[in-house]
């Protein structure tokens, strides 16, 4: 699985109206991280807009610098849309720096843990050294996205009836793409201080690599015996 974030322009308007219509057809009407691309009619004014917002001299006062990317796949298909908020303010205080959405044909491929881990790279680049994000608790996919990126639970707010839990990244978290280089992994209570929907992602990113490495586990929360090979118990 390859893929590249590059900017808009016009060459992508008939492939990002096909992008954007798949959401429809699906009864998603709402595109995270798209820089409002499912409430304009215009492809060309969406464009002009973005292009502002990335530019420090003529980003719309009431919004914030903002790199947004289209994810594409080796035939140059758009399988997602992320977008990076250089600084928070207002009420991105609580939905922070990042949102991003992979369009439905697309899912359960990696492609929003990929995307996410890109922008982080970018995000590092600027100097940022902590990276927040927010999500519903519902939103199970996502949860496991951002916690396979080195997400840690932070706090909860109420939005439209719905809660939502706002994580937060840091550039010197572990996260999945750091597993590559390593044959053996020691890790030290990783789901401390971590609710019971990030525990479970964490344990399902470490059963993901238990045929590629060697895994030593030292927890005191929940019960892996059945999932990995050898288990250590004290009783005390």
């Amino acid at each position: 699985m390859e893929i590249k974030l590059i900017r808009p322009d016009l060459s992508h308007k008939e492939e990002a109206e096909l992008f954007k219509n798949e959401f429809f057809e699906n009864n998603e009407n709402i595109i995270n991280g798209s820089e409002m691309l499912d409430n304009m009619d215009s492809y060309d004014d969406w464009l002009n807009n973005v292009r502002r917002n990335s530019n420090p001299e003529a980003v719309n006062p009431e919004w914030v610098l903002t790199d947004t990317f289209f994810a594409t796949d080796e035939t140059n298909r758009i399988v997602g849309i992320i977008d990076f908020r250089h600084e928070l303010k207002d009420f991105l205080i609580d939905f922070g720096h990042c949102g991003y959405s992979v369009r439905p044909s697309e899912r359960k491929k990696g492609y929003a843990t990929k995307m996410l881990s890109m922008i982080l790279e970018i995000a590092k680049n600027t100097g940022l050294e902590t990276f927040q994000l927010s999500v519903e608790k519902t939103n199970k996919p996502s949860i496991k996205t951002i916690v396979k990126n080195g997400g840690i639970y932070k706090r909860s707010f109420d939005y439209e009836g719905e809660t939502v839990e706002r994580k937060i990244l840091s550039n010197g978290m572990v996260n999945a793409q750091d597993f590559v280089d390593f044959d053996v992994l020691v890790l030290d209570e990783p789901f401390a201080g971590l609710d019971e929907d990030n525990i479970s992602a964490v344990a399902d990113l470490l059963l993901s690599q238990r045929n590629e490495k060697l895994i030593i586990l030292v927890t005191h929360v929940g019960d892996f015996s059945a999932d990995f090979d050898y288990k250590i118990g004290n009783n005390d």
